[in-house]
């Protein structure tokens, strides 16, 4: 406002200045025009009553006078030429102050922009400081509803605690009524607190193919119950306790095992080259095992049926086991699936054929599935294909169900057995396989309450 305003008073002031000089201008052409050409005579004056010195001092006023005039214009020239100047610069001044004007104009425009601008990412920018001002305050909320409730469940894990010390403090969770119980009650709950136990041995033989042993692969150590009190070490050790066996080059491994509970898994070597030489290395253990699962992987069993069936290699067998699957679950399989089957650090699952059905529903009942990638159909497929090998008197083995092979075995057992008696006078077998005959009416009576229940089973190990 005030650039314009100074503009148009220097305007105005130029305006006045310009009609000024021209009115000087217009003066002193009007004196010019109105002056004589020449200076007049003293002859040339009218004749008047004055005398000669009046006449002449009037000729020397006329003298005067037209040297006054000229010089006035001379000043009159030199004034115009001023005047020219001045008006020339009052005309540039002019068209200066008009561009600066114009130029003030166009930066007025700009700033007024610019202000507009400015006032837009203003408040822009306060539109945004609000919207993260409202975001902050919910994510605030957010966090100090988390904080509250991790604080609620920290105090509630305190009280917790606390209340476990003081349960640990008191002896309220002993539960000191169980020696109260009658000792038959207390032996039966300490016997359910024992494991039950894969004892897996595994044939090893030398370099020149002669067997030098039984290589353990895996040792128990006693359990836990054993040294929970003496009353439980001594229910644990009517029936369990320390065993070896002969380790190839390595001496003997030393494990515990149970012959009521545990289950010893036999895997013998099955080529033709060689011959199953008994249980020779393991005798210590075969004499008390109740449990036998026995696994060759050409399915040779008649080759050792002569040195496992004989009396004095497991006088008090009950369940003899032949491996129909082994199966080895590949490495990380499924973590829960594994840490369902293989409890208490357990390599090894060994489930009867005729219990796998419930098997597969009891690990569904929590939560588990042993479908993954096929397993149950898998099993089931080699269960159902499942065929055994029987010798006769052709080179080759004869290829029949187990209902048949179990018949076999069953035989088998009472020629073992009734060649080793020598119950009866009759011939019996030659060899396994050769002139086969059933054993007497008699020996078979005498015999029947020793005969261990054959059963196929399906091995599960861990990859």
């Amino acid at each position: 406002m005030s650039t314009s305003a100074s503009a148009r008073g220097s305007s105005e002031d130029s305006t006045e200045t310009d009609a000024h000089y021209e009115g000087l201008a217009y003066d002193s052409q009007r004196s010019r025009s109105s002056r004589p050409d020449s200076p007049i005579s003293i002859n040339e004056l009218p004749e008047t009553n004055e005398g000669p010195a009046t006449r002449k001092f009037c000729h020397l006023l006329q003298l005067n006078q037209q040297a006054l005039y000229n010089r006035f214009d001379e000043h009159s020239s030199e004034v115009s030429g001023l005047f020219k100047g001045v008006l020339s610069v009052s005309n540039e001044t002019q068209q200066n102050v008009a561009e600066l004007a114009a130029e003030i104009s166009s930066l007025r425009q700009a700033q007024l922009a610019l202000r507009q601008k400015l006032n837009h990412d203003q408040r822009e920018y306060y539109d945004e400081v609000e919207a993260l001002k409202v975001a902050f305050k919910e994510e605030l909320e957010a966090v100090t509803e988390v904080s509250n409730e991790a604080n609620r469940q920290a105090k509630a894990l305190r009280a917790e605690v606390q209340l476990l010390r003081r349960q640990m403090a008191t002896p309220s969770w002993q539960f000191p009524q169980f020696k109260k119980l009658p000792p038959e009650i207390r032996n039966m709950i300490w016997r359910f607190s024992l494991p039950n136990n894969i004892f897996h041995v595994r044939e090893t033989t030398r370099m020149d193919g002669l067997v030098s042993g039984w290589d353990l692969e895996q040792s128990w150590a006693p359990p836990a119950a054993s040294r929970a009190c003496r009353e439980a070490r001594a229910v644990a050790s009517h029936s369990g306790g320390m065993v070896y066996t002969d380790k190839l080059f390595n001496g003997r491994q030393w494990s515990w095992f149970d012959a009521t509970r545990d289950t010893l898994y036999i895997s013998v070597i099955s080529n033709e080259d060689h011959e199953f030489t008994g249980v020779i290395g393991i005798n210590n253990i075969a004499k008390v095992a109740q449990y036998v699962t026995l696994h060759s992987a050409e399915r040779k069993y008649h080759d050792c049926f002569m040195q496992l069936f004989q009396p004095n290699r497991f006088p008090n067998l009950k369940i003899f086991d032949f491996v129909s699957i082994s199966y080895k679950l590949p490495r990380r399989y499924d973590p829960r699936l594994e840490s369902r089957l293989f409890v208490l650090g357990s390599k090894v699952v060994i489930v009867a054929v005729g219990d796998f059905q419930n098997f597969i529903a009891n690990l569904r009942g929590h939560g588990l599935s042993c479908c993954h990638e096929g397993l149950e159909e898998l099993l089931l497929s080699l269960i159902n294909q499942d065929q055994w090998p029987v010798p006769s008197e052709d080179l080759d083995d004869s290829i029949v169900e187990w209902s048949k092979f179990r018949r076999f075995a069953t035989e088998s057992w009472f020629s073992v057995r009734r060649r080793w008696f020598r119950l009866t006078g009759e011939k019996g077998m030659d060899s396994m396989g050769k002139n086969r005959c059933e054993a007497s009416i008699e020996g078979r009576g005498m015999l029947t309450p020793s005969v261990p229940t054959f059963r196929r089973v399906i091995v599960i190990e861990s990859g």
